[in-house]
C-alpha cells in the first residue's frame, strides 16, 4: 500500500517529491512527438548544468534525490523521459510497450533537448551524468554526429549499457526469437517473461538485482502508485533487437579511440544487468577515460545504499 504524503520521513520525502527550483515541462520532439523533461535550478552560485540521461523504462520522478543532489553542489539539472517512458509521448498508443526503433529517435530527441538548452542558455560546463541505456545513447550520439561531442566538457557515466548479462545460450536463443519475430511482423510483441502477470515477480527478484537499499529500491514503485502512467510495460522483440543492433555498432566501432570528451565511468562491482566485460574491454581503448569500480554497488548506484552514494559523490566532485 502507498504510503500517505503526511507519513513520510524527511529521507523519504527528498527522495519522492520535487525538490524545490524548477519540475517538468514539455517540447515538441522533430517529430511532432510530445516530450517531458525537467529543469530545476540551485539556489547558490551555479557551476554548471548536468544532463541527467536515465535508463531503460526510468522516468524523471525517480530522480528526484540526485537532483536534490545536483542543486546541493551549485549544478542546474536537466532531465529527460524517453520517448515511451515517463510520461513523455508512448510509441504504441494503446499499450505501454516499447517500439523497435526507438534507439534511433531517443538519439533525435536528445539533439532537441541540447538545442533547447542552447535557447534556454543554461550555463556552462555542461555534463552528462548518464545511468545504463543513457549512457549508451550519449555514445550513440557521439557517434552518429561526431559535431555534438563539443557541446559537452566531461561525462560521468554509470553502468553503462554496453552488452546484456545473458549466457551465450540465453543470446543465441534471443537472436533466433527475434529472427523469427521479424519475419512474422511481430516485433511489437513481448519477450518471454515481459508480461504484466510477470510484474510482481519481476518486483521482487529486482531487490537485490538493482540496489542493496530497500527505501529507495521502493521509490520506483512508490511514484508508480502515485501516477500508474509512470509505468513502462515489458521488453518487446523490437527493443531487444534494436538493443543488440545498437550495441554490437558500438562494440565494433572506433568511436573508443576517436573520443576527446574526459569521461569518467562508474562501474558497479556486483553487476546482474548489464555485460560488465563488454563495458570495460570497451573503455580499454578510450585514451583519456577514468574508471571506478564500487565493489558493493549493484546496477543502480544512484538508488544505493547512503555509503556507496556518498562515494559515488566524491568521484563526481573529484572529476568535475
Amino acid at each position: 500500500m502507498t504510503k500517505p504524503l503526511a507519513k513520510l520521513s524527511d529521507k523519504e520525502a527528498r527522495r519522492r517529491l520535487p525538490p524545490a527550483g524548477g519540475g517538468p515541462h514539455y517540447y515538441t520532439g522533430r517529430d511532432r512527438q510530445r516530450l517531458r523533461y525537467g529543469l530545476w535550478l540551485p539556489e547558490q552560485v551555479t557551476r554548471g548544468t548536468v544532463f541527467v540521461l536515465p535508463g531503460r523504462s526510468e522516468f524523471i520522478e525517480k530522480y528526484f534525490e540526485t537532483i536534490a543532489d545536483l542543486n546541493d553542489r551549485g549544478f542546474v539539472a536537466l532531465i529527460l523521459d524517453w520517448r515511451g517512458q515517463g510520461l513523455s509521448g508512448r510509441l504504441i498508443i494503446d499499450t505501454p510497450k516499447s517500439k523497435g526503433d526507438e534507439f534511433d529517435l531517443m538519439i533525435g530527441d536528445l539533439i532537441d533537448l541540447i538545442s533547447l538548452a542552447k535557447r534556454k542558455k543554461l550555463p556552462k560546463p555542461w555534463t552528462i551524468l548518464g545511468h545504463s541505456m543513457g549512457c549508451h545513447l550519449f555514445l550513440r550520439l557521439i557517434h552518429d554526429f561526431p559535431r555534438q561531442e563539443k557541446n559537452f566538457d566531461r561525462a560521468v557515466l554509470i553502468a553503462p549499457m554496453m552488452g546484456l548479462k545473458l549466457s551465450g545460450a540465453t543470446l543465441l536463443l534471443l537472436k533466433y526469437l527475434i529472427k523469427r519475430a521479424r519475419k512474422h511482423k511481430k516485433l511489437k510483441n513481448l519477450a518471454p517473461f515481459q508480461g504484466n502477470k510477470n510484474i510482481q515477480w519481476k518486483k521482487r527478484l529486482g531487490f537485490g538485482r538493482l540496489t542493496s537499499d530497500a527505501g529507495r529500491f521502493q521509490d520506483e514503485h512508490w511514484q508508480i502508485d502515485q501516477n500508474p502512467a509512470l509505468a513502462v510495460g515489458g521488453i518487446t522483440y523490437g527493443w531487444l533487437d534494436a538493443a543488440l543492433n545498437s550495441m554490437k555498432l558500438l562494440q565494433g566501432s572506433r568511436l573508443p579511440e576517436k573520443l576527446k570528451i574526459p569521461i569518467c565511468f562508474v562501474l558497479p562491482g556486483k553487476e546482474n544487468v548489464v555485460d560488465a566485460r563488454a563495458s570495460r574491454d570497451f573503455i580499454a581503448r578510450i585514451s583519456d577515460a577514468t574508471v571506478v569500480i564500487l565493489k558493493d554497488a549493484r546496477h543502480e548506484i544512484l538508488k544505493e545504499r547512503d555509503d556507496i552514494r556518498k562515494t559515488f559523490w566524491q568521484i563526481f566532485e573529484n572529476f568535475v
